[in-house]
């Protein structure tokens, strides 16, 4: 198919665009490519089924181990995601997939972590104390070996923070315990040896 039409641009009054051709079409998706100054461009539509409308190719993400667009679009993707979290256990269903793709961990092997620790922090033996967007206290989060990606046990957001920063660097824990007992002072007066 060859068409000639004419389309407005900034900076110059009107273009002719020539040279239109149709590479592929059906129902859900066209690519339509065009010369524009002997440079050709392409112009990508995709059908999104779950909008009803037709999107330029950026607004879809690309399937997996492919350049398709995967669909529905990226807007009604974040909706039913924001839908999902907003419905009521939302937050579990949302954590269910953290743990699923994070971590290779179900719910359920989550839940016995959580008992098998009497629900505290493995490290400091205390519960959490972040709290979430609501104010209610966060879970405890999930620690594994950066490494080679397997799970170690649940700590809190502060142990978790210290766990990662000396995992990255050993020497760390060393510096931080001669900061703290250079700049700590003693809470009650010590006696002094042969007193009054």
């Amino acid at each position: 198919m060859r068409l000639n039409y004419w389309i407005a641009n900034t900076g110059n009054p009107l273009i002719r665009k020539t040279d239109i051709t149709c590479t592929h079409h059906n129902d859900s998706y066209a690519v339509t490519t065009y010369k524009l100054y002997g440079v050709v461009v392409s112009d990508e539509q995709v059908f999104c089924a779950k909008c009803g409308e037709t999107k330029p190719r950026d607004a879809f993400y690309n399937q997996l181990h492919t350049t398709l667009p995967r669909r529905p679009c990226k807007a009604c993707i974040s909706s039913d995601k924001r839908q999902r979290y907003a419905a009521k256990d939302g937050d579990k269903v949302s954590h269910a997939q953290v743990l699923r793709e994070k971590y290779n961990l179900t719910p359920a092997e989550y839940e016995r972590m959580l008992t098998d620790q009497q629900g505290v922090c493995a490290i400091c033996r205390k519960a959490e104390t972040a709290r979430g967007r609501g104010g209610a206290p966060r879970r405890l989060a999930v620690d594994y070996d950066h490494r080679s990606g397997r799970v170690r046990q649940l700590l809190c957001q502060r142990c978790n923070l210290v766990t990662w920063a000396v995992e990255e660097n050993p020497s760390l824990l060393d510096a931080v315990r001669t900061y703290l007992e250079r700049h700590t002072t003693p809470s009650d007066p010590q006696p002094h040896a042969g007193g009054e």
